[in-house]
């Protein structure tokens, strides 16, 4: 009797301790990032392999703030003046009956990412409470000292397991510090954004899509190479007829100069995890032989030639090609609330900064 009670709380224990990690509520934690371009002089040669940037149960917080930007420019629009109306009515009715299309993404994002401002903001404002987080692990505080409270604004969660909120202008903290970076180190702005989130267990966590920079897909295919010289193999080499469908649709999609993930999680520290790429028009060397193109990646315009130099027979000498490189920046870094953190690379630098805030529900300490 004592040892089947014993083997059925064996059981339950972990049963009830489960239950518990997964009814817990996330921290919720105010995260900031600046991501930049830089030059350096590394002699580092970048693999010309192509990633696999499908980011599947991603969150994406950029993409429907910059829609809904150039959206509410464009209703903003009068297609006539009132000159215009007086000279050719005609026109200017037909224009105006004519429904606005939903603009797509710019060719260029904007650098600075942000909410809406509310148009009521004021002093009576939900509070942000920040609070010293300690050294090693992140554990609640009950202690509010007074100098900790700062009023923020209205843009904050109700509930614990909502979606993340994207700061607004007023909220940001890091733009005299990117004006003097920018100034003092030459750099060249990515990103600049920040958010509210829960932060949950690494099993638990959803990472961030982060695309910046400039559409490049006019200019380039998704394997990396020149879109005007795939073309141009089309119309000189018949055969080469099929490369047509490979450009299909979804090769049209934008090729984003920075594109990848951000990850914050906790493990009783908090971590952040980057995979992301920058991408750079740079110059390989493609060997061809009469057998094999010795590349990292096997596009059909390299494959063709392939084929066509077998048949032919010929050896073909090295010979320099345009390639747009993926530059990776993968990091796992253990960090501490409320202090900023640089992450270096030989082309990319990120800052960020991960803060303590009110959870929700939380009384607010002022009043």
């Amino acid at each position: 009797m004592t040892q089947s009670l014993y083997k059925s709380l064996f059981i339950a224990l972990p049963l009830m301790f489960s239950n518990q990690v997964f009814a817990q509520d996330p921290t919720w934690f105010e995260v900031e990032i600046f991501i930049f371009k830089q030059q350096s002089d590394t002699q580092e040669d970048w693999s010309d392999a192509i990633p696999d940037m499908s980011l599947r149960n991603s969150q994406d917080l950029i993409t429907d703030l910059v829609i809904n930007s150039q959206s509410n420019l464009v209703d903003a629009l009068e297609p006539c003046t009132a000159a215009d109306w007086a000279t050719d009515p005609d026109r200017c009715s037909s224009d105006w009956n004519q429904p606005f299309a939903k603009p797509d993404m710019p060719p260029v994002l904007p650098v600075t990412i942000v909410a809406p401002e509310s148009d009521d903001l004021n002093a009576d404002s939900t509070a942000s409470v920040i609070t010293e987080a300690s050294p090693d692990t992140i554990e609640p505080s009950n202690e509010t000292p007074q100098d900790s409270i700062t009023v923020v604004s209205d843009n904050m969660p109700n509930e614990a397991d909502q979606a993340p909120l994207v700061l607004r202008d007023s909220e940001l903290q890091f733009t005299d510090m990117i004006g003097s970076i920018e100034q003092n180190m030459g750099v060249e702005g990515l990103l600049h954004m920040g958010w509210r989130q829960g932060v949950y267990p690494r099993f638990q966590a959803r990472p961030f899509s982060l695309i910046a920079g400039n559409d490049l897909s006019q200019e380039w295919t998704k394997e990396g190479l020149p879109r005007q010289d795939v073309e141009s193999t089309e119309q000189l080499v018949p055969q080469f007829e099929f490369l047509s469908s490979h450009l299909d649709s979804d090769d049209k999609d934008p090729l984003w100069e920075l594109q990848g993930s951000l990850n914050i999680y906790l493990d009783h520290y908090l971590f952040i995890e980057t995979n992301l790429v920058l991408r750079e028009p740079g110059i390989r060397q493609a060997i061809m032989t009469n057998s094999e193109l010795v590349n990292a990646d096997k596009s059909p315009l390299t494959d063709a030639m392939n084929k066509t130099s077998e048949e032919s027979n010929v050896t073909l000498e090295p010979i320099p090609q345009a390639f747009l490189y993926n530059i990776p920046f993968k990091q796992n870094k253990r960090v501490r609330s409320r202090e900023i953190h640089y992450m270096d690379h030989p082309k990319l630098g990120v800052i960020i900064q991960i803060r303590r805030m009110a959870q929700p529900g939380e009384v607010n300490p002022a009043d």
